[in-house]
C-alpha cells in the first residue's frame, strides 16, 4: 500500500507509535491518518502487535491522577515541561509541540536515572497521560497554582478548587509526612 502523506506526518505519527501513544489520540490528532494507514505506519515502525499493550484500555480520569500525590507531582512536571515549550497552550493544542514536550520531559528523567529499574522513573508519566493533561489544560479542567508554604506551583483541578485533597501541595505535604515519620522514630 503506498502511503499518501507529508513526511512530517509521516514521522510525526511513527514517533507517536515508538512513544507509545493510543492509536485513537494519532487519529484525531493527525487528520491525514486513516486506520488503513496507521497499521502500515504501525510496522514501518517496527512495534509488533504485541507491544505496547499499556495502549489498551480506557484512560484514566484526570480527577483520580491528581487525587494521588505522586502521580499529581508527575503531572505538574509534566505541565511545566510543556508550557515552557508551547507556544499558546491555553487556546490550542499543537501535537508537534506535545511530543516535542513529551520527549523533554522522558529525556529529563532519562538524564537522572541511570538505570532502566530506577525508582525515579516509574513516576514518568505515559504519552496518553500527557495528552490529557495537555487537552484538559487546554480546556480549563485543570490548572496550576502555588503552594503558600514552599511556594512551588502544582497542578489543580479548577472545578474542585474548594476540596482540600484537590488543593494539597505535592510537594510539601510529602516532605511533611516524611518529617513526621523521621520524628516519630526518635
Amino acid at each position: 500500500m503506498k502511503l499518501t502523506i507529508a513526511p512530517e506526518g509521516y514521522q510525526l505519527a511513527i514517533d507517536m507509535i515508538k512513544l507509545g501513544f493510543r492509536k485513537n489520540v494519532i487519529l484525531s490528532e493527525i487528520p491525514a491518518i486513516s486506520p488503513r494507514m496507521y497499521g502500515c505506519l504501525r510496522n514501518d515502525s517496527g512495534i509488533d502487535n504485541e507491544d505496547n499493550d499499556f495502549t489498551l484500555g480506557r484512560l484514566r480520569k484526570i480527577s483520580t491522577i491528581l487525587a494521588n500525590q505522586h502521580d499529581k507531582r508527575s503531572a505538574t512536571d509534566f505541565l511545566h515541561v510543556y508550557l515552557m515549550t508551547a507556544q499558546d497552550p491555553e487556546n490550542r493544542l499543537q501535537i508537534e509541540e506535545l511530543v516535542g514536550a513529551y520527549k523533554a520531559y522522558r529525556h529529563l528523567f532519562n538524564v537522572h536515572c541511570g538505570f532502566f529499574d530506577d525508582p525515579l522513573k516509574k513516576h514518568i508519566i505515559d504519552p496518553n497521560l500527557a495528552w490529557q493533561i495537555a487537552t484538559n489544560y487546554r480546556n480549563g479542567i485543570i490548572g496550576l497554582t502555588g503552594c503558600f508554604e514552599c511556594r512551588q506551583k502544582y497542578t489543580y483541578l479548577t472545578h474542585e478548587s474548594e476540596d482540600s485533597c484537590n488543593m494539597k501541595c505535592p510537594y510539601c505535604s510529602e516532605s511533611k509526612e516524611n518529617e513526621f515519620i523521621n520524628n516519630k522514630g526518635e
